[in-house]
């Protein structure tokens, strides 16, 4: 558990937001359960997930071999079928704020894969590596 509050270590303007980058079925939910307990920690858990999964731009779009089904997605994609990286930032960047206008410590858990740029996944699963024109792999 997080000690309890500290002046020099939590709720300060300085306190900048924690990144917890996991993988499915990891045991992470229960990480994350644990710290989002803590009365001084926002805790957002995979911001990019929606994105990365569901809308416009995820990763299986760009890779498949046949047009998407113009048919109106239904279910839980349906509810994420207009988040896209931008906007997961946006939302992640008012988050961010917010912890902060709270005296809290933001903690952010995320696929690893999730927040990774297409161009950056797509060269480590078909070349085995980074790009070499990469700077920042990520939409964080």
């Amino acid at each position: 558990m997080l000690p309890e509050h500290n002046p020099t270590m939590m709720g300060t303007k300085h306190s900048s937001p924690k990144f917890v980058f996991d993988y499915p079925r990891s045991c992470s939910n229960l990480f994350g359960k644990m710290f989002s307990a803590h009365p001084q920690v926002q805790f957002t858990k995979h911001p990019y997930f929606a994105a990365a999964a569901y809308g416009p731009e995820k990763i299986e779009l760009k890779t498949a071999s046949k047009d998407v089904p113009p048919d109106a997605p239904t279910g839980i994609e349906g509810q994420w079928a207009h988040m896209t990286h931008d906007r997961a930032k946006e939302e992640l960047e008012e988050k961010l704020v917010s912890a902060e206008r709270e005296g809290k410590v933001a903690l952010l858990q995320e696929h690893a894969g999730a927040c990774m740029k297409y161009e950056v996944v797509y060269s480590l699963l078909s070349e085995g590596r980074l790009p070499e024109t990469s700077a920042n792999p990520s939409h964080i």
